[in-house]
């Protein structure tokens, strides 16, 4: 089967219900999914100048006080900001708010077989510059059209956007740049600028770890999402993109 990419939404489950185990009450610190997410985080802390001041106050990995402060930790007794017992603030192991009592995954969208169909976003459908596929030719851009008269796209099982019946692909331009231009290119062989992955959050990731986007012009930019407005939360990310990374291949 085809090579499925996963990984896991952090601050922005806030909003969403919880999915692991938690603790009663008061009992912070029982055997449970949660607890095990937080002392995972904790340790890690230990090792973080963002977290604990190593210089500031003698508190390095390879001295005796991070050894006492490794096993203050292992007794449940550790928070790696402050060096004192575990508070984490509205973060506290099973807060009713805390990312520590959620876990929500993130797939890539694969299938052994090719798909084909018109891709839309921001009100718009995936296009080319050029007016029929025997005029298409390496470098041809790519731009938002009306999806009736949208071309077809091919999703292959290797990540590629193919013209079906043609080598051509799209393909992302310097894709380190802050916001990449999309053209077509040969489709082989396969390389990190013509492979990209379908998200079932709607986003498209492209080579340097960016996402298709569609405003006035198609380019792989970073990845957006709205801010997340509950007056109780933090205003991290919610779980959807935005418009202009929202895609759906109408088949």
């Amino acid at each position: 089967l085809p090579l499925t990419l996963r990984e896991y939404r952090d601050y922005s489950t806030s909003q969403e219900a919880a999915t692991l185990t938690t603790c009663p009450p008061r009992h912070p610190w029982c055997d449970s999914q949660t607890t095990a997410k937080t002392q995972i985080m904790a340790y890690y802390g230990l090792f973080d100048d963002g977290l604990v001041d190593h210089a500031g106050t003698g508190f390095t990995v390879t001295e005796p006080s991070f050894q006492r402060a490794a096993s203050a930790f292992q007794h449940k007794s550790y928070d790696p900001t402050l060096n004192k017992p575990p508070t984490f603030d509205d973060y506290d192991a099973n807060s009713p708010r805390g990312w520590e009592s959620r876990q929500v995954e993130m797939l890539s969208l694969r299938s052994p077989t090719a798909r084909r169909g018109r891709l839309t976003a921001n009100g718009s459908c995936l296009g080319y510059a050029a007016l029929d596929s025997t005029t298409l030719t390496t470098g041809t851009s790519l731009r938002p059209v009306e999806c009736a008269s949208a071309p077809i796209w091919e999703l292959t099982p290797a990540g590629q956007l193919a013209v079906p019946g043609t080598d051509v692909c799209v393909a992302v331009v310097a894709s380190l740049d802050p916001s990449a231009a999309v053209v077509l290119a040969p489709c082989t062989p396969a390389t990190p600028a013509t492979t990209f992955a379908l998200w079932d959050t709607k986003q498209i990731r492209t080579a340097g770890a960016r996402c298709l986007s569609m405003t006035g012009a198609i380019a792989a930019a970073p990845c957006t999402n709205p801010r997340d407005t509950d007056p109780r939360s933090h205003r991290h990310a919610q779980g959807i993109p935005s418009v202009d990374q929202a895609w759906t291949l109408i088949d």
